[in-house]
């Protein structure tokens, strides 16, 4: 059951295009969820397809409960779980907008074709 489950997970995560990743021992994950208000949630894990499989049982922090069922919409790989936590507060202080812009993509081509910081 927990293989179908999964399947799920995975179907909702294609959904906006993005890929739930497989765990990587040691990594961390930093991820962000468009909920079914169109708010955003971020958070790390060690393991997406399980976390959103919490977030989506509701299971999860208050926010994502109250605004199910929530969706994969940007994930990124980070050498380790320390080092995605940091990474998922500095995101979390981040506005809509630059959410919006690592979400699309933005943020990064922005970053590679300018020397200024954003």
């Amino acid at each position: 059951m927990a293989f179908g489950h999964r399947l799920y997970i995975r179907d909702i995560c294609f959904f906006k295009g993005v890929e739930c990743p497989e765990p990587v021992e040691g990594h961390g994950f930093v991820y962000i969820l468009q909920c079914s208000d169109g708010s955003y949630y971020v958070g790390s894990s060690e393991n997406v397809v399980q976390r959103i499989a919490t977030h989506n049982a509701g299971r999860g922090p208050l926010w994502t409960r109250e605004r199910l069922p929530v969706v994969l919409v940007y994930v990124e790989d980070h050498e380790s779980f320390a080092i995605a936590r940091r990474r998922e507060e500095q995101i979390k202080g981040w506005s809509r907008i630059k959410k919006e812009r690592l979400i699309r993509g933005e943020w990064k081509k922005q970053m590679a074709s300018s020397s200024s910081p954003v």
